[in-house]
């Protein structure tokens, strides 16, 4: 069951390496799910290590990571057809959110 409330943050992750510690710290103390948006491969990206890290400190919450799928093939199109094709628009955002 989903509270009729929720309490929804924003963090910028802007570096991969070194990674923010305390803010991953927070993230662990404050949520029980996390999405994690990325522009960039998702395979081996920031959502890998945020799983890593909290894994390693004892957390463990629902993880959702969003980003480019780890294919050999890129499809042709504008920035916002090709977010849209991966699911990094505003509206695969949002559902994201809305799905957990």
């Amino acid at each position: 069951m989903h509270n009729a409330q929720c309490t929804i943050a924003h963090y910028d992750m802007r570096f991969l390496k070194p990674i923010d510690e305390s803010i991953l710290q927070e993230v662990a103390e404050r949520f029980q799910r996390v999405i994690t948006v990325e522009n960039g491969v998702r395979t081996g990206g920031l959502g890998s290590a945020v799983l890593e890290w909290m894994n390693d400190h004892g957390y463990h919450p629902e993880v959702i990571r969003l980003g480019m799928p780890d294919t050999d093939f890129v499809e042709h199109g504008s920035v916002s057809e090709l977010q849209k094709i991966v699911g990094l628009d505003k509206e695969s955002i949002i559902k994201a959110i809305k799905k957990i």
